[in-house]
């Protein structure tokens, strides 16, 4: 899936969209996305002047938007809106830099169907090595006016 197609699944709009595209998908079950970090990102600027490096926030946020899609891939949930709940066992591994392409993977590890909580294990990897890994809880809900 394009970047076009990301951006009917995820309500993030640039600078906080960090999903180009969609390159795995096994629905209900796990996604590969990929995902460019461009120089030019505002972020960059502060972190850290001289010595720019990407966020260890931002690979959990990357990660969590990569699930997310998958979660929002299926019709069911498609009209949902998905809400982090938390982060369990975040570790950072490799230093991610401008110019890095990120590789990141998220399957469902468990689910709470009566309230549409999910738990995801997720995963980004950077020059073929992984950069960092995290369990991501989100919760899907109707948030339309009723």
């Amino acid at each position: 899936m394009s970047f076009p197609d990301v951006k009917t699944l995820l309500p993030h709009r640039f600078p906080l969209l960090l999903v180009d595209r969609i390159t795995a998908l096994t629905p209900g079950r796990s996604i590969q996305t990929e995902y460019y970090v461009d120089p030019k990102l505002p972020v960059f600027t502060g972190h850290f002047p001289g010595n720019p490096i990407f966020p260890g926030v931002y690979s959990i946020e990357a990660m969590t938007q990569t699930g997310v899609c998958l979660l929002l891939s299926s019709e069911e949930n498609r009209h949902l809106t998905p809400l982090f709940l938390g982060v369990n066992n975040a570790r950072f591994k490799e230093t991610i830099l401008p110019g890095d392409t990120l590789k990141i993977t998220a399957e469902i590890q468990a689910v709470r169907r009566d309230k549409k909580i999910y738990t995801l294990k997720e995963e980004v990897f950077v020059r073929d090595r992984s950069a960092a890994v995290c369990e991501a809880v989100v919760i899907l809900k109707d948030l339309s006016i009723q």
